[in-house]
């Protein structure tokens, strides 16, 4: 079986994980994708690419009227739209000799059957895309009932959440992927409590080898936040491990250029991906944070001037934010202990006066 079929059968078959969603305009039908406008579930015929975004037909035309007619895609579809072209379109399919209007709009959708293996590696880059967004808004909605204290309904949603990533596991293509959805897991288990298996995939994470630290970093740090509750000294080795290895984690613009040279740039897959698992991650603030962190555990160590070196550090990383606020406080309370208390001053015992009485 070569790659393009094994893939296409991905598509039809293991990739439809995330069930109880149906298409708000066909009810019959499995929905597989959410309109970036409306928020509707939609299924294959319902969804279209229209300025980068994933739309219903709705909000398509939506789109089109407020755009005025400018750009040839709009052009496309008032032509398309005209009455003469209607009936002429309805002449060609009485006569057999319909040709089909729109792909650009289409482009990249999961409808159509891959021709070629890059096709195929496309549509299936998006079918992920589309499962993972899905089980995103499973969690959101685990998220919300949480908050108002229905744990037990939370529970049933997350583990909903937990089991269509790890069904996505062996569909993925690349590895960046896989640790994507590793680290959406772990975060997902420590929601449920579940912080003995949150802290392994954490540590296998943070433990993967090679130059880029992205992903150990990330894990890393998720994990150090889980060992500072009970393990301070191991969570101090972390939190200082971080600090070495958050060198070698590619620069924000090497990454931006990455992902701008990427073919399937209209939807920014790999940063899509990152956003619907959460794992976004300010690396500049983190390392601000991983300061503050390891000062206020030497604080609690009575380390008093290592935890005054760190803290420093974490104001001077992170100007006029919430961290340096929090390591300014830490610094006024550790000023606070060093202060030298001033004892009361003693008042001068008052001298013994001796009365002499005398006595006829």
């Amino acid at each position: 079986m070569n790659r393009s079929n094994y893939i296409h059968d991905l598509l039809k078959g293991r990739a439809e994980i995330v069930t109880r969603y149906t298409c708000l305009y066909h009810p019959d039908r499995a929905a597989v994708a959410i309109c970036e406008s409306c928020k509707a579930d939609i299924c294959h015929a319902c969804a279209s690419v229209r300025r980068n975004r994933l739309l219903c037909a709705r909000c398509m035309g939506s789109v089109d009227k407020a755009l005025g007619g400018t750009g040839a895609a709009s052009a496309a579809t008032r032509l398309l739209t005209h009455p003469l072209v209607v009936a002429l379109v309805l002449t060609a399919l009485l006569s057999g000799t319909f040709i089909s209007f729109g792909r650009t709009h289409r482009r990249g959708l999961l409808g159509a059957v891959p021709q070629t293996t890059a096709e195929a590696e496309k549509q299936h880059r998006l079918a992920i895309l589309l499962y993972v967004q899905k089980a995103d808004r499973i969690e959101a909605y685990a998220d919300a009932l949480h908050e108002i204290g229905r744990q037990d309904e939370a529970r049933i949603e997350y583990e909903r959440a937990r089991s269509a990533y790890e069904k996505l596991g062996p569909l993925t293509v690349g590895r960046w992927e896989e640790h994507a959805l590793t680290l959406a897991r772990a975060r997902i288990l420590e929601k449920m409590g579940e912080e003995a298996y949150a802290r392994g995939l954490y540590e296998s994470l943070a433990k993967l080898p090679g130059d880029d630290k992205t992903y150990p970093v990330i894990a890393g740090f998720h994990l150090a936040r889980l060992q500072e509750k009970s393990e301070l000294q191991q969570a101090l080795q972390t939190y200082r491990r971080l600090l070495n290895d958050i060198k070698f984690v590619p620069d924000a613009l090497g990454r931006a250029m990455d992902i701008m040279a990427r073919p399937e740039r209209a939807y920014n897959y790999q940063t899509r991906i990152r956003h619907h698992t959460r794992t976004d991650f300010d690396f500049e603030s983190a390392k601000a944070e991983t300061h503050l962190h390891i000062g206020r555990i030497l604080l609690s160590l009575s380390r008093t001037n290592e935890a005054r070196y760190y803290l420093s550090h974490a104001m001077q990383g992170a100007h006029n934010t919430k961290v340096a606020e929090q390591a300014a406080y830490e610094l006024k309370k550790l000023s606070a202990l060093e202060q030298p208390k001033e004892l009361p001053e003693e008042s001068p015992e008052p001298e013994e006066r001796v009365v002499i009485t005398h006595f006829d």
